[in-house]
Formats: C-alpha cells, structure tokens, sequence
C-alpha cells in the first residue's frame, strides 16, 4: 500500500514539473512584434517618436520624431519586425524602481514609441497615439502594448545588443 501511494507521489510531481515546463516554454517562444501586439502591426503605424541618452550625454535625453514618409522610419520598422522576442518569466514578479550608474562609455538607453490612428478595439472602441513602445534600458528589453494592457513586459531577442545599437544609429 506504502508503495503504491509513494508511486503515485512520484508521479504526481513528475506531472507537475512537465507541465511547469511546458507551461514556461509555451510563454517564452519566439514571436514575432504582430504576434506580440496583434492589433498594432507596423504598417499601420503613423509616426515613430521618443528618446534616448547615451553614457557621454550630460544634458539629458534626447527626443527625435520620425515621420512616416522618411527612410528611417522605413529602416526602424524593418529591424523591429524582423526580429522575435520571448517574453520572460521575470513578468511575475514585482517590478520595482530602477536604477542605473554608468561605468561603461558605450552604454545607452532607448525608448522608441509607435503612434497609430484611430485603431479598432476588440470592444469596438477606437485608440490613437503611442499605443506600441519599446524600450532599451541599459541591456534590458521592455516591450508594452497599450491596446490589450498596460505593463510593460520583459523581453529578450537574439542578438539584443548589436541590434539595440543598431536602433540608436538610426533614431540619433
């Protein structure tokens, strides 16, 4: 009887520990940016406008707008939607303040905002403005969609530095 109860204990935790698994590498796949943020596809985007900063800037951040019609805007939806993103299980957790002290002077941070016009809601209402950011906060990767909620969710891709970087060059 002992035996039997123990085998299914045994089981029972092997189960478990499966579909925590699963559960994790269902969440944290790849996907794409319209995968993300179905509603919020880069073609219908408007404009593309934020800030950034860099480790030898003194004076702040600095903020840029890009209009539709330019070949960055072009350049920055082309490297946003060709990449895939996972999402983190660190979403579970609290998020708290951050801070940060450069010690490096090539660090930098990002935050790049793309509007939309008059977006159709699953509940039949309508959005406009920076429904999508993205933002590059020395290293991490935060993506929030204000369509469906509005938190930011950790990311991450492959690659992350070069094309955080990449992202700078073009919005400097």
């Amino acid at each position: 009887m002992k035996k039997i109860f123990r085998k299914r204990k045994i089981v029972a935790m092997i189960a478990l520990a499966v579909l925590l698994l699963v559960s994790y590498l269902v969440y944290s796949r790849p996907m794409t940016l319209s995968q993300l943020c179905p509603l919020l596809t880069l073609d219908k985007c408007v404009e593309i406008s934020g800030y950034y900063r860099t480790s030898t800037q003194t004076d702040g951040l600095t903020q840029f707008t890009i209009e539709a019609d330019s070949k960055e805007f072009q350049e920055l939806c082309s490297l946003f939607n060709e990449k895939t993103y996972r999402r983190s299980l660190r979403d579970l957790l609290p998020r708290g303040a951050r801070t940060h002290q450069t010690t490096n002077e090539f660090e930098f941070q990002w935050e790049v905002m793309f509007h939309f016009d008059a977006i159709e809601f699953p509940d039949g209402n309508a959005g406009s403005g920076p429904l999508l950011q993205v933002q590059y906060w020395y290293g991490e990767l935060d993506i929030e969609n204000k369509v469906w909620e509005n938190a930011r969710r950790f990311c991450y891709t492959n690659e992350q530095d070069i094309w955080a970087k990449e992202i700078l060059d073009i919005i400097r």
